[in-house]
């Protein structure tokens, strides 16, 4: 049975008339300056502290940067980038709006641990305390810790005796289990994105005003929604207290008093039984508690996270046809604060991004500051340096693999015993190994500080261009001319597997930072993505025109970065081999790649005899380093990423450090 117009409508202006008086309540206690006629005035609302947090700056600079680049490949029609970079873009937002609540949550810790040490203290100071559940206080602390939520507690509605005895047994027992079966439902507490610690028990009889703003002090460091009610023999007055993390004041809410005497009378024109309308009224005041923790509950996340989209907006078919229409001022509500945020939001974001972007290139003014050049250099196919940051290794085509002192730029000794030239070397993680592939066909282990040879593998038939070691310093993985990739145990130099999957040379190698997967690019224009512990291929990724020089997989093994004789640079998403992006602007073949520890920078080396550096998020481009007088045949960068070495085919090194 229908609830008649009329008594809808009642509620409905009630509830409209209510919601601008408890939005004032809840921005002035949230401390939020809001301008309807000046939406782009409207900023997130977390503590100055954590707005400045650079984790919180990072991650919105990340997001910022993807939503540019988004509209920047919706420009030139490129909707497959555009629709790959969509769903980083939801992924960064999600954890953009997860690191929002985890720096609420550490700036409320130390607060949360006093307030538990002196919870003993602060019972025994007001008699009122002692109706409450000590236990149930001590888990709400325990939990904030844990996660940032919000706290929800309903209290029972104050009854008088006048009431019908319908209100007094039937509401009071269904007010507490609907309503926490609605919020577990739609605002778990386990929840990502809203969650609600609801509690329906906390208070053992009904509370008041008084009652409200005593709670600050055992519960302030939570953000807290307290929903109460006065019922008489006539009227119902819906109550709403409210406090915010770090705000230090109460919100106390009432909506002006709805008669429900007038609306029994309505419903039973209506020939609804007597029972039949209380019960209805009962399920009304539900409603409005439903509403009431919804609407809150929405308000208060999107408060502190302009990406948040309210769940209220999908709830209309939780309510009957009237329902609905009474939620409609607060959906209303909800929309105009997300619309008046967004603008100030993508305003502050530009911004960091600006001055991130003004501070990377500041940072990455690189000069060089030492040359290497002499008898002991000659063309150098690949350098690495050792994890301490103070070996560089060459691998020649003088047949040599050479080391020398990076700080000081000293020749400190030689490796010698391949028989040609030198394609390729890698230092094991702990600086103690080095490990060359040779034109010879042969792979050479050495003693760093002895330059004792420890051990001779053979087993390609062709030019070992690449060699890589797994960060566990136990496998080396090697790519030849002879199109097959072999990995050995590095320890007794057991050759474990080969692997065929390229048609033409391997040029590069890269392995994950976790050890479980590797690359290979070659001259067939391909780069294969392998599973190191079977050697199973997992995908292959195709999009350069030319051949694969060269490789390079972020520290956090996330993205492959390329570089290609087609002259431009790829980055692609490892675990999908889905193409990122396509960086242009060199105009040779890209023979290097490398990527800095903090993952900020890409550098580039090409036959154009020019070094770029990028920004690996966006690929911006950064600036051009110019020194070298021929192609730069490869670069390696130092672990701190403050020092990057350059070799040349004008047979110089070159060392290369920041300087802001």
């Amino acid at each position: 049975m229908s609830i008649p117009k009329s008594v809808s409508n009642v509620l409905y202006e009630l509830l409209q008339g209510a919601v601008e008086g408890l939005t004032e309540k809840l921005r002035a206690t949230a401390g939020v300056r809001f301008d309807p006629n000046q939406p782009a005035s409207q900023a997130p609302t977390l503590p100055q502290t954590i707005q400045d947090d650079p984790r919180c700056q990072q991650a919105m600079v990340a997001y910022w940067q993807l939503q540019a680049e988004i509209k920047q490949q919706l420009s030139t029609n490129n909707i497959e980038a555009a629709n790959l970079l969509k769903a980083q873009e939801s992924e960064a937002r999600q954890q953009l709006s997860q690191l929002r609540r985890d720096l609420i949550r550490e700036s409320q810790l130390q607060k949360i641990a006093l307030k538990l040490q002196e919870m003993p203290a602060i019972w025994l100071a007001d008699n009122w305390f002692a109706k409450l559940s000590r236990t149930q206080t001590e888990q709400i602390l325990q939990q904030a810790q844990q996660q940032h939520r919000l706290l929800i507690l309903l209290a029972p509605p104050f009854l008088s005796s006048e009431c019908p005895a319908s209100f007094h047994n039937h509401l009071r027992i269904i007010l507490s289990n609907q309503v926490n079966s609605f919020l577990g439902q739609h605002y778990p507490h386990n929840c990502k994105f809203r969650p609600v610690h609801f509690y329906g028990d906390y208070f053992l009889e009904p509370i008041a005003d008084g009652e409200v703003q005593k709670l600050p002090q055992l519960l302030d460091p939570v953000p807290t929604g307290i929903i109460y009610s006065d019922i008489n023999d006539d009227e119902v007055i819906f109550h709403l207290g409210f406090w915010a993390v770090l705000s230090g004041d109460v919100a106390l809410f009432a909506m002006p008093a709805w008669n429900w005497s007038d609306a029994k009378q309505a419903l039973t024109a209506a020939s609804y039984s007597q029972r039949d309308a209380h019960r209805a009224i009962g399920e009304m005041i539900v409603t409005v508690h439903k509403l009431l923790g919804a609407f809150l509950t929405d308000w208060y996340y999107l408060n502190i996270d302009p990406n948040y989209e309210p769940q209220l907006f999908e709830l209309l078919s939780e309510f009957d046809r009237e329902e609905q229409n009474w939620a409609q001022p607060y959906i209303a509500t909800l929309q105009q604060m997300q619309q008046a945020q967004l603008p100030a939001y993508e305003n502050q974001m530009e911004q960091l991004a600006d001055e991130a972007f003004e501070k990377l290139k500041a940072d990455n003014n690189w000069r060089s500051v030492r040359t290497l050049t002499g008898s002991n250099i000659d063309l150098v196919n690949k350098l690495a340096i050792s994890p301490d940051g103070q070996s560089l290794a060459c691998a020649s085509r003088d047949n040599n693999i050479t080391i020398w002192q990076l700080t000081t730029g000293q020749l400190t000794r030689s490796l010698r015993d391949h028989s040609l030239p030198v394609m390729s070397v890698a230092i094991t993680p702990d600086g103690e190994t080095v490990v060359s592939g040779s034109r010879d066909s042969s792979i050479k282990i050495w003693q760093l500080k002895s330059c004792k040879l420890l051990r001779t593998l053979k087993g390609h038939a062709n030019w070992v261009c690449a060699v890589a070691i797994t960060p566990d310093g136990e496998t080396i993985v090697s790519g030849s001319r002879d199109k097959n990739i072999k990995i050995w145990q590095l320890k007794t130099g057991k050759l474990i597997r080969s692997i065929k999957g390229h048609s033409r040379q391997i040029n590069s190698l890269a392995i994950s930072p976790d050890g479980q997967a590797f690359i290979s690019g070659s001259y067939d224009n391909t780069i294969k993505v392998w599973e190191l512990s079977t050697g199973q291929l997992i995908h292959s990724l195709e999009g350069h025109t030319d051949s694969v020089n060269n490789l390079a997989i972020s520290p956090d093994g996330q993205t492959i970065v390329s570089g290609s004789s087609d002259k431009t640079i790829k980055i692609w998403e490892l675990s999908t081999g889905n193409l990122i992006r396509s960086l242009e602007g060199h105009s040779g073949e890209i023979n290097a790649v490398i990527i800095s520890a903090d993952r900020q920078i890409i550098a580039s080396g090409s036959s154009d005899k020019t070094i770029k550096i990028w920004e690996l998020n966006t690929g911006q481009f950064i600036r051009t380093i110019t020194a070298h007088s021929d192609s730069i045949l490869t670069l390696a960068i130092s672990p701190s990423g403050q020092t990057i070495v350059s070799s040349s085919g004008d047979k110089t090194m070159k060392i290369w450090r920041c300087s802001s």
